[in-house]
């Protein structure tokens, strides 16, 4: 991964972090590269294409190595540089051990210097990449074994690759492109290599995936600081918050909808009559109720009702094709199907059809476990709403009251608008609506409903 994108024109500006490798590990390379009849370059190297696959992701790495291209005796007294780039295919694919990766670096790097001398210009002929003026062609990455010798002192300031290691058993340095690399992450990039390659050859059975990268306080970091997520959450329902805000506020504004504004108050008692209703239907704990009703004041009022009476609401989206509408009630089989005169033609005969006055004669007040069929629960499902159906059938999702409580109480402290006024604009079967009506319901805010254009037919 990039610091920033590729500029368009490759530049050679570079700059580089020097470090040293741990007292000792140069000798542990040594002693397994000769224990696998590999050379220590084999060993850096394997590190190498083991550290690069596993910042990138990717199980096929090439990296560059260089000849020094003087293998032919009577080029020894000669004046020139002969130097010859190679590149190598290193296969990480697998998660082999490092042993195992050892071994194909090692075959790998035997084949590949057995046409060191072909011209590099040629194999960039004859692979024919892509050609991109922002990338080197064939390999971006470097490592070069100076064994014996130390560097120069003086910083090269330019770099042809976009990381390249210098090993030596003195200092050693990670020259990077600056167009492409922060300093501090060409420094955890040389960390990180200098921690794989311990671990490596410490331990060389242990597969890439599992050595090392992170410092101990990196680890602490992602394992336990990222994830310190516990609060306490209150074990209560959607029901209870909604019945606390009524009894609170009653006069505030709740639900404002085609002109009509409800105060919490009256929400909460038309939802308590119809909720009663329902009860006499059948719904409570454990069972679905359907509910195909028109984006309307009534519809928020038929949710709450539906909660309060213990069921799972289960919104049907009535602009939906009528083959779906039939496959979500087959496949959802509610208890009881909530619709109005103009949606009841879309739904079974023996649907509760809301006209207005039904539930007025229903006592107002709040209902209690003995109300209900049976007992309401933080257990009990809270509502079911269906996937877009990407595999061509739509599955059905439960929310539990308990996941729901302890959302909602993580948007109310995320989300502080939630308890001013909230533009209610999705569709009640997309799971956004929960955060934008139930979130502010129980943050004590006030939900407009807007309006939805219909498609044409």
């Amino acid at each position: 991964p990039l610091d920033r994108p590729r500029p368009a024109q490759l530049g050679f500006a570079g700059d580089e972090v020097r470090f040293t490798l741990p007292d000792g590990l140069l000798d542990r390379v040594g002693a397994l590269a000769t224990g696998a009849q590999a050379t220590p370059y084999m060993v850096l190297l394997a590190g190498f294409a083991a550290l690069l696959s596993r910042i990138s992701g990717d199980a096929d790495v090439v990296v560059g190595v260089s000849t020094a291209g003087r293998d032919n005796p009577e080029l020894t007294p000669l004046i020139g540089m002969f130097v010859n780039p190679v590149a190598l295919r290193c296969d990480v694919s697998g998660d082999p051990t490092f042993a195992a990766l050892l071994g194909r670096v090692r075959n790998g790097l035997i084949d590949a210097m057995e046409h060191g001398q072909t011209p590099f210009q040629k194999i960039v002929e004859a692979v024919d990449p892509q050609r991109d003026p922002s990338v080197q062609p064939i390999f971006q990455t470097a490592l070069n074994w100076i064994p014996d010798s130390g560097l120069d002192p003086v910083e090269l300031g330019t770099t042809k690759d976009d990381l390249a290691f210098d090993i030596t058993t003195g200092d050693c340095r990670l020259v990077y492109r600056t167009e492409l690399f922060d300093r501090e992450t060409a420094e955890t990039v040389a960390s990180r290599y200098v921690r794989l390659l311990a671990a490596a050859v410490a331990e060389p059975d242990r597969t890439v995936g599992a050595l090392p990268l992170l410092t101990d306080t990196e680890r602490d970091r992602v394992l336990e600081a990222w994830n310190d997520t516990a609060h306490d959450v209150p074990v209560t329902t959607v029901v209870d918050e909604v019945q606390r805000r009524a009894a609170d506020t009653p006069d505030a504004a709740a639900l404002v909808c085609d002109g009509t504004t409800l105060g919490y108050g009256e929400l909460n008692t038309a939802a308590n009559r119809l909720a009663r209703l329902l009860v006499a239907r059948g719904a409570g704990p454990e069972t679905r109720v359907a509910l195909a009703l028109p984006r309307s004041c009534e519809l928020v009022v038929a949710m709450l009702a539906v909660l309060k009476a213990g069921a799972a609401y289960v919104p049907v989206d009535t602009a939906y094709p009528a083959g779906r509408i039939a496959y979500l009630l087959d496949d959802a089989a509610p208890a009881l199907v909530v619709a109005d005169p103009d949606t009841a033609a879309l739904v079974p005969g023996d649907a509760l059809v809301l006209d207005g006055e039904i539930g007025s004669d229903q006592p107002g007040h709040d209902l209690t476990d003995a109300d209900r069929v049976a007992p309401l629960r933080p257990e009990h499902p809270a509502y079911v709403l269906y996937t877009s159906g990407s595999t061509g059938r739509p599955k059905g999702v439960v929310v539990e009251h308990r996941a729901v409580t302890a959302y909602l109480a993580w948007a109310r402290a995320t989300y502080p608008g939630l308890a001013g006024v909230a533009l209610l604009h999705s569709p009640v079967s997309f799971d956004l609506t929960v955060t934008g009506l139930l979130g502010t319901l129980t943050a004590g805010g006030t939900v407009r409903l807007a309006a939805i254009d219909e498609p044409a037919a």
